[in-house]
């Protein structure tokens, strides 16, 4: 797999070094993009505080609204890989 079938905090480290961050959002025409790094739900036991950061801002994404409004976005689309 990209980064090991499970993440170690080297991994992680070595992805961000590479290629930026393991997970984020961005927006389009009212649709929120969320990647995510689904290794970390799938086998968290090396790197458990890497999976509940993950989990707290997802869960605050969710949220919150619009980059550019008070409502939340019309669609919401999560990308991942595992």
């Amino acid at each position: 797999h990209d980064i090991g079938n499970t993440p170690t905090p080297n991994t992680i480290k070595e992805w961000h070094r590479t290629w930026g961050p393991d997970y984020r959002s961005f927006e389009v025409n009212g649709c929120r993009m969320i990647v995510i790094n689904s290794q970390l739900f799938k086998d968290p036991s090396r790197t458990q505080e890497n999976a509940d950061e993950q989990l707290k801002w997802l869960e605050k994404l969710l949220q919150s609204p619009a980059k550019d409004s008070d409502k939340k976005p019309v669609h919401t689309i999560a990308f991942q890989h595992i």
